[in-house]
């Protein structure tokens, strides 16, 4: 298994005033997955976790208050010059703060430095909060995958980010 510097590169920290963001270890995963329980009703499993941890296409990402708390975390896969958005995940007590904003800037920085063309992500129809951060980011609704989500079953928005030219 690759460590998480060899996945990453070198430039994976960032501080802020309240969080830092950093490149996800595989101690952090238990961490993780515990937090996935918490706020997705269909989490993925620990095992899930390890294994795009495990694999050298995926990304994790953890985001933490100064203070140590894990506040979030994101995921993503990189293939050739394409990218897809996983999984962001932020803990309840840490949301509009700033921690999804510190995973996003990490995440393009890492698309930035692996040269993607553009990311795609899919997000429950109605989750207005989720939906309006990626707008915010530059994404924009391409179209529905019916059905995708199931505890409850819930459509797909597919959106994407085109990335300027390097």
């Amino acid at each position: 298994m690759l460590t998480s510097e060899e996945k990453h590169g070198n430039d994976c920290e960032r501080a802020g005033s309240v969080f830092s963001v950093s490149c996800m270890k595989s101690d952090d995963i238990p961490e993780a997955a515990a937090l996935e329980r918490e706020i997705f009703s269909d989490p993925w499993s620990e095992d899930m976790f390890r294994s795009g941890f495990a694999a050298s296409s995926q990304l994790y990402f953890s985001v933490r208050e100064q203070g140590g708390a894990l506040a979030g975390y994101g995921a993503v896969m990189t293939v050739l010059d394409e990218g897809e958005l996983l999984r962001i995940g932020v803990a309840p007590a840490f949301r509009r703060q700033g921690a999804a904003a510190m995973l996003m800037e990490q995440i393009f920085r890492t698309a930035a430095e692996r040269k993607l063309a553009f990311m795609t992500l899919e997000v429950r129809k109605g989750n207005a909060p989720a939906v309006g951060l990626y707008e915010k980011n530059g994404f924009a609704a391409e179209s529905i995958r019916k059905h995708y989500y199931r505890n409850p079953t819930e459509d797909a928005l597919i959106m994407r980010k085109i990335f300027e030219s390097v």
